[in-house]
């Protein structure tokens, strides 16, 4: 006796397409920030001498991040598709939650070097430096909410195998 296939809920059309312009828009801008930062950063070797010394240690901190969020947007972009295609309860969409989970961990790392080296330098007001820390601090929930749904997803994922092998 079989029983019909049991069919995940889809997202709407018009918000995976949102989702998917949106994560384009700031995967190009991101692009374009780190294009952005190496012209600015030979700007100011010339116009502030004083810090060329962390010239180098900044650019890499902050291009890695950069590279770190992108990809974020890939993985995030991959996890949008296999939601419309109703393939997120697989075991491979873990990895993909994994991907994601350790550009997070490792874009947080980078903004603690940041805070770190921009702290050293002397080199931004106390408010900025307030905003550099919650940033930070940000990273660090979003981390721990992406462990959170992974222990969901792997939780659903147990459960979806279970009922296929009753139906």
């Amino acid at each position: 006796m079989s029983s019909p296939e049991l069919e995940l809920p889809r997202p709407w059309l018009p918000f995976v397409v949102a989702a998917y312009v949106a994560l384009g828009i700031l995967f190009a801008g991101l692009v374009a920030v780190q294009y952005l930062l190496v012209m600015l950063s030979q700007y100011y070797a010339e116009t502030v001498p004083q810090y060329d010394h962390l010239r180098a240690p900044l650019l890499a901190v902050t291009l890695g991040f950069c590279l770190a969020v992108e990809l974020g947007v890939v993985a995030t972009a991959v996890l949008v598709a296999r939601v419309r295609a109703e393939r997120i309860l697989e075991p491979r969409a873990v990895r993909w939650v994994d991907l994601l989970i350790g550009s997070v961990t490792v874009a947080g790392l980078l903004v603690a070097v940041f805070a770190v080296l921009v702290r050293v330098a002397d080199g931004v007001p106390p408010g900025a430096m307030l905003f550099i820390v919650i940033g930070g601090i940000a990273l660090l929930v979003l981390d721990l909410l992406l462990l959170v749904l992974r222990s969901l997803l792997r939780g659903a994922i147990v459960l979806r195998a279970e009922l296929d092998e009753v139906v």
